[in-house]
């Protein structure tokens, strides 16, 4: 995804696309892969956007569609980190009732309900 090194880039491409088995990408992978791309290649969230919406469509590759398809809209049409993104897509999945945090971004965010700690 970074293209920095086009030898193990096409050798990735090749498993995802021809992988005759399931392959599974973690939350956690995904979570990764961002903050490498936006902290260490200092790639545009635009960017990032589009190359996760790309690896994500891989027919091989199966995922947390609910929740990871959910972080990415949260991502693309908000100001925030992907962990508040994904942590607004947990609680937009109904598999928590709020998220306790100061960050009042979350208030501007459909079906989030947040509460400050005191």
């Amino acid at each position: 995804m970074a293209e920095d090194n086009e030898k193990q880039a096409l050798a990735v491409e090749r498993v995802f696309r021809n992988s005759k088995i399931k392959l599974y990408l973690s939350d956690l992978v995904v979570a990764e892969t961002v903050w490498v791309l936006k902290s260490v290649y200092e790639v545009p969230k635009s960017q990032i956007v589009g190359k996760l919406q790309t690896l994500l469509s891989i027919k091989t590759i199966s995922f947390n569609k609910r929740v990871i398809s959910r972080a990415l809209a949260n991502y693309k049409n908000h100001n925030i980190s992907w962990i508040d993104a994904y942590l607004a897509a947990l609680a937009q999945s109904g598999k928590y009732k709020a998220i306790y945090s100061f960050d009042k971004h979350f208030d501007r965010m459909k079906d989030v309900r947040r509460l400050e700690p005191r």
